[in-house]
């Protein structure tokens, strides 16, 4: 997961839970970039999402 241009790890137990908790500084104006994807062992995405 990336936000801002910082890049996240999603856990098993981060799955397990349903959600993921990200601390990212609090920006005062502009849009927050978030681009997602689920990616198998073998490199295959299998999930993608951009906001």
């Amino acid at each position: 997961m990336n936000v801002n241009g910082v890049n996240y790890t999603v856990t098993a137990a981060d799955l397990a839970n349903g959600y993921i908790t990200a601390a990212i500084p609090v920006t005062g104006e502009g849009p927050v970039a978030i681009h997602a994807e689920a990616v198998d062992a073998q490199g295959n995405v299998m999930l993608q999402m951009q906001t």
